[in-house]
């Protein structure tokens, strides 16, 4: 059994943060679970920084959402119904995702970024304002 932290082969580095200001220890939630298994490299891990830093509470990292950067298909066909007068290029929007058949009667869907490639074609102002989005 290993005695200290500097002996055990777990990446602390990527599993737990310590907060001195706010007085924390910041955990993974995968590193918690494995530290509620009595005698696990994360129970004594836990265990010798308890009685270390017996003033400050252990806290589960959350993970931050991220924010799209790219158009949806729903923003898309918004996009298309307001700009399409015909009604052309949201058939072909259709064709493309596979929801309606082409003019042989197949149905088939080209990927995401074929699909988004297509449609900054149609609405180049779009792949200037997404750009900015991004950046």
């Amino acid at each position: 059994m290993k005695n200290t932290i500097r002996e055990t082969k777990i990446d602390l580095a990527n599993n737990l943060t310590i907060d001195h200001a706010n007085k924390t220890i910041t955990v993974t939630k995968q590193f918690q679970k494995a530290s509620g298994k009595y005698g696990s490299e994360e129970y004594l891990v836990c265990e010798e920084l308890m009685s270390k830093f017996k003033d400050y509470r252990f806290v589960v990292r959350t993970q931050k959402k991220r924010k799209s950067t790219t158009l949806s298909y729903d923003e898309m066909t918004k996009y298309i119904s307001k700009h399409d007068d015909n009604g052309e290029i949201m058939n072909e929007f259709l064709v493309m995702r596979g929801l309606k058949a082409n003019e042989n009667n197949e149905k088939t869907s080209e990927s995401p970024k074929e699909i988004r490639n297509w449609f900054f074609t149609k609405y180049p102002e779009l792949k200037k304002i997404n750009e900015k989005k991004v950046a």
